[in-house]
């Protein structure tokens, strides 16, 4: 059920392997479109506590979407980005590109199941379920964004520790 917390099956992860797996992924149908995929990764993060599949997912939507944001013809960059803030017990991805931003109209719909504005390209599933994955793992997703000059999406995930 999409409403329901889900159970999750936390294995440790080295989330940087996972986002270098998800720039790889990405990173031929970027250079098509002359978009450079950058990881900035800090080293120190180490192995995490996550359901290893939901958050992959949720982590390649936000960049696949990074992409699709900027428009065809134009040189583009997707940064992604990880680190833990000091003194605080979350790790952070934040996942930013250059594209065209979110629309004001749009800003408080883009989390809402079946929103999209991709028209026919897009189902409106992808946010909502990436939204509800990262809440699943106790964490939380924001974004900040301006017109014609891109957008950047923050996840804040707990830092749970493998033992």
């Amino acid at each position: 059920n999409y409403c329901r917390q889900t159970k999750l099956e936390l294995k440790p992860v080295v989330l940087n392997d996972m986002l270098k797996q998800i720039v790889d992924a990405v990173d031929d149908q970027a250079a098509v479109r002359r978009i450079e995929m950058r990881a900035e990764l800090d080293p120190g993060l180490g192995t995490i506590m996550l359901e290893p599949e939901s958050i992959y997912d949720a982590f390649l939507n936000l960049v696949t979407n990074a992409v699709d944001a900027i428009p065809e013809g134009r040189p583009g960059r997707v940064v992604i980005r990880s680190y833990r803030i000091p003194d605080q017990t979350n790790v952070v991805v934040e996942v930013c590109d250059n594209g065209t931003g979110i629309p004001p109209e749009h800003r408080d719909k883009i989390f809402n199941l079946f929103f999209s504005t991709k028209g026919k390209k897009g189902t409106g599933i992808g946010l909502a379920a990436t939204r509800k994955i990262i809440e699943d793992h106790k964490g939380s997703v924001s974004f900040e964004t301006k017109p014609g000059e891109g957008t950047c999406f923050r996840v804040y995930l707990p830092l749970q520790t493998a033992q």
